[in-house]
């Protein structure tokens, strides 16, 4: 290689012709680091970003499903398995499992007793695309306290409407049937509601006018409880709230029905009733709950005891039923037995008729009693009806809704 001498070497060193080209390479590989980088960064944020979101997203929706399922549950609740759930109101859907952990004691000497509390883990596992997600795990107690029947009733019929008493009908302040030396009423009726007779019909005993009115009268009747309340812990049910079974109007409750459920057992010593020897039937006081859904309730017969609880509606007794018991409507009662004798239509116990306004409107106006019936105040048949009633609770604690959900956790796979 020839070196052309005459250049000066400090001339050569300054010449920079050739260094562009290895600059920009430079720069771009830079530039394309930082790109990469910055779009890694942003990738991996992103996706980052969205497993946190649908992580939230999974947990607040197993949450709510662990609330939402136990609130719709409420008494009911009880162990399941990996059952396939849609969360009410969404289109979302988890699984959930339910196990019973056990069970602290009660105490039925307390007022108002109670008994045991069973506890329960309720797992919720959001499924997506038919997998389960993130889960949360909850747990509830279930605690059983004793409805008890108390009600304040001291005559044939305690009604909070006005109240007819015609044809042959008549109201008795007490039944020959029962030993009763405390005596009773024959009408109790709400304070500003009237008592009036008509044709040969006959009131034999007081008529007191209560200085209670609306809820209070009511609340003091069924000692702060209420007909539904009492009716969903019947024996035998009826009515959108209760049962899918409506209760069949023009019905006749019998012994021997060909519906179990209009076997409101044989009230034995009812003139016209015969019942079987040693059969069941005539130790059965059971509990009738009937949803008349905001109509009326039509009975034509036979005959039963215990309790009858009619809400949501009015009770109309057109046939000839004999009753041992108590019969309980929230709306208006108009019983029109026909024939005479021992085809009288008779209730042995107490009516109450709280005469209240339904959701739909009636023809019947006000409580009354026409034809041939007859109202019968019946201590001894008053005190086995809720004996019976209070006994079965016992026997079989109905449970409230679950307390409160607590002790919160996440599953962790």
């Amino acid at each position: 290689m020839r070196v052309n001498r005459n250049v000066p070497f400090a001339r050569l060193r300054g010449d920079r012709r050739g260094m562009a080209l290895p600059v920009a390479l430079f720069g771009l590989v830079a530039v394309t680091i930082l790109v990469t980088s910055a779009l890694m960064t942003s990738t991996t944020e992103a996706a980052m970003s969205s497993a946190n979101l649908d992580a939230t997203r999974a947990l607040y929706t197993a949450e709510g499903a662990v609330q939402a399922y136990v609130a719709s549950r409420g008494a009911e609740l009880d162990s399941v398995r990996n059952l396939d759930w849609q969360i009410p109101g969404t289109t979302q859907r988890a699984r959930i499992t339910v196990t019973r952990l056990g069970r602290l004691p009660g105490d039925i000497t307390a007022n108002p007793p109670f008994g045991p509390t069973d506890r329960y883990s309720v797992l919720a596992e959001p499924l997506v695309n038919g997998r389960p997600g993130r889960g949360v795990i909850a747990l509830v107690s279930l605690p059983s306290v004793y409805t008890h029947m108390a009600l304040n009733v001291n005559a044939g019929a305690t009604v909070g409407s006005d109240l007819e008493v015609g044809g042959n009908s008549k109201v008795v302040d007490r039944s020959s049937a029962c030993a009763d030396s405390l005596g009773a009423a024959a009408v109790v009726h709400e304070a500003g509601t009237t008592v009036t007779t008509s044709g040969s019909g006959n009131i034999s005993g007081s008529v007191q006018q209560s200085s209670l009115s609306g809820q209070a009268f009511i609340d003091w009747i069924l000692n702060g409880k209420t007909l539904e309340e009492f009716a969903k812990l019947a024996d035998i049910k009826f009515g959108p709230r209760l049962d899918p079974e409506l209760f069949p109007n023009n019905a006749r409750a019998k012994w021997d029905a060909t519906n179990p459920k209009l076997r409101w057992g044989c009230p034995a010593g009812i003139a016209g009733v015969t019942c079987p020897t040693n059969d069941p039937q005539t130790n059965l006081y059971p509990t009738v709950g009937v949803d008349a859904n905001g109509g009326t309730v039509n009975l034509q017969g036979d005959h039963g005891q215990g309790i009858l609880i009619i809400f949501n509606g009015n009770l109309e007794i057109q046939g000839n039923f004999q009753y041992n018991g108590i019969v309980l409507v929230e709306g208006y009662t108009k019983i029109t037995g026909t024939g005479g004798g021992s085809t009288t239509s008779k209730i042995e116990g107490a009516l109450i008729s709280l005469g209240q306004n339904t959701t739909q409107k009636t023809n019947i106006a006000e409580s009354a009693t026409m034809g041939n019936a007859v109202i019968s105040y019946n201590r001894c048949q008053v005190k086995a009806a809720q004996d019976a009633f209070n006994q079965r609770q016992i026997q079989k604690p109905v449970f409230q809704a679950p307390q409160a959900t607590f002790g919160w956790f996440e599953l962790v796979r």
